[in-house]
């Protein structure tokens, strides 16, 4: 279970890092798309943008002020670049995004999966070195270990993510998700051992 639960990580913590870079390609994408129409044609970004504003219910000479603030200085060009993404394309910038950052992210993933999941293989080495104990035993001192330790990241995700008038209930909510996450494979795996093992002794009755 060890050496499982090693490898599960590894692809966890990659997964979420691409599941946070995939929904900002296209932002970033556009942006740059952006840029160099800009670039290239800056009167009909310009234009394009006062129309915008007068869609809005801007008086011509309004809209031409807010534009022209925006170009009235080239080190504006990229926070107009950045209002041009959110006014025609509906994008919002995406901000913190480096490939440092987003591994990182998946770096936790992987470690907190790799460091939560093997306490109850812990609990099990550890009623193990005291001698000859009963499996149930094993099993219900594991799956107890296993819901303090989702209740725990529960927590510190809610710590993490500052929602500390949510601490508890996000617990309670990680526990509840696991332990229903246990329960059906549970009985998926009962369910495939029932199929499966209806057909071996169905295939070896007859031999024997």
């Amino acid at each position: 279970p060890a050496h499982i639960l090693s490898a599960r990580s590894m692809p966890l913590g990659a997964t979420r890092a691409l599941a946070i870079a995939r929904p900002r390609a296209a932002p970033r994408a556009a942006g740059r798309a952006l840029r160099r129409e800009y670039d290239n044609y800056p009167e009909g970004e310009i234009a394009e943008m006062v129309s915008l504003y007068r869609a809005k219910g801007f008086s011509a000479e309004d809209a031409n002020r807010v534009i022209g603030i925006y170009t009235s200085q080239p080190a504006y060009k990229e926070a107009f670049i950045d209002h041009m993404m959110v006014e025609e394309l509906g994008y919002v910038v995406p901000r913190g995004d480096s490939a440092g950052r987003l591994w990182l992210s998946g770096l936790a993933t992987g470690l907190s999966f790799a460091g939560f999941g093997s306490l109850p293989l812990w609990m099990v080495a550890a009623l193990e070195s005291f001698g000859n104990i009963e499996f149930a035993v094993q099993a219900g001192c594991g799956a107890a270990v296993t819901m303090v330790a989702l209740f725990g990241l529960g927590v510190c995700k809610a710590r993490i993510t500052r929602e500390h008038n949510f601490m508890w209930w996000n617990g309670l909510l990680m526990m509840a998700n696991g332990a229903l996450a246990a329960v059906a494979a549970f009985l998926v795996g009962a369910a495939v051992n029932g199929v499966i093992g209806g057909r071996v002794s169905c295939t070896i009755g007859p031999a024997l």
